[in-house]
């Protein structure tokens, strides 16, 4: 599962993830191709990394009836100022509370997570939208405590935020419109 992915990018060095991803993910991307034909955009990353971030929550939407939609507009390179891990932990992250978002919506027609991946010049852009069961408090979530689902739970932004403040390049914005709750990370590459 993904939350052992993202433990394992901790304690294990480049090689062995690559290992992991080459072995464990990269077959899978045959099957998912043949399963949706949306997300064969996801091959536009050039980072296998992130590639296979992205496609172990494909298959975790698949089994968790999760509406997740993919969609690139242009070859993403490699990102220059943050590192492959560290970079699939903020995606990790953002994916992750969007998929509890909407896993709390009860009609499962609704449980809708958007990822948009845009490159314009030397900007590129991940957006996740997701639909919500409980509008959040915009003021509230980035705090250390806060979570729509009670104590305990909801500390992903306030982690996200940790580690994009570490970075001069990178920006974060949360929109929380009438459908979507909309989380922006902007990366000068």
């Amino acid at each position: 599962g993904t939350v052992i992915l993202s433990t394992y990018t901790a304690e294990t060095g480049y090689e062995e993830l690559k290992k992991l991803f080459c072995e464990d993910i990269v077959p899978l991307k045959n099957e998912i191709m043949n399963e949706t034909n949306t997300n064969h955009t996801i091959t536009q990353i050039n980072d296998i990394i992130i590639q296979g971030i992205i496609y172990s929550y494909i298959i975790r939407a698949n089994n968790e009836e999760i509406n997740f939609q993919v969609g690139i507009n242009d070859e993403v390179p490699k990102i220059k100022n943050i590192t492959s891990f560290e970079m699939s932990r903020l995606l990790g992250i953002m994916l992750d509370n969007a998929f509890e978002a909407v896993s709390e919506i009860s009609n499962k027609k609704h449980r809708t997570v958007k990822l948009s991946v845009y490159v314009i010049n030397n900007v590129i852009k991940f957006v996740i939208k997701n639909k919500y069961a409980n509008k959040p408090d915009i003021m509230k979530v980035f705090s250390n405590k806060y979570s729509t689902k009670g104590d305990g739970r909801g500390r992903g932004l306030a982690i996200l935020k940790k580690i994009v403040d570490k970075h001069k390049d990178i920006f974060l914005s949360v929109i929380i419109d009438e459908d979507y709750f909309i989380v922006e990370l902007k990366i000068y590459n």
